[in-house]
């Protein structure tokens, strides 16, 4: 999974550490990353409402994609907020408590 988080921020020339493009999106609250399980219909929604102000960026064979606002008073994190879209982080550690869970892994 580390590989696959490493290609899509080399393909979005983000920083190569993901751990920083983390503490970089806090600091410009402008980016994210969102896994696409659950999420196609709110990401087509969030497109179709925000439009040119709002990018997604799939670099294709990750799962992930990058949102980006470049609306000027709306973050990334109030859209993300507003259609409830499912943030890499929080897929990944449902998924891991999900396989802890007894008799999953068994």
């Amino acid at each position: 999974m580390a590989h696959r988080l490493a290609v899509l921020v080399h393909k979005l020339t983000l920083p190569p550490n993901y751990t920083l493009s983390r503490r970089s999106r806090s600091e410009l609250r402008h980016y994210c990353l969102a896994h696409l399980d659950f999420n196609w219909a709110k990401l087509r929604a969030l497109k179709e409402k925000y439009g040119e102000k709002v990018t997604i960026s799939d670099p294709g064979e990750v799962g992930s994609v990058l949102l980006t606002s470049e609306h000027e008073t709306i973050g990334i994190d109030e859209m993300v907020k507003e259609f409830e879209i499912t943030l890499l982080d929080e897929y990944l550690d449902n998924s891991r408590a999900y396989r802890h869970k007894p008799g999953i892994m068994e």
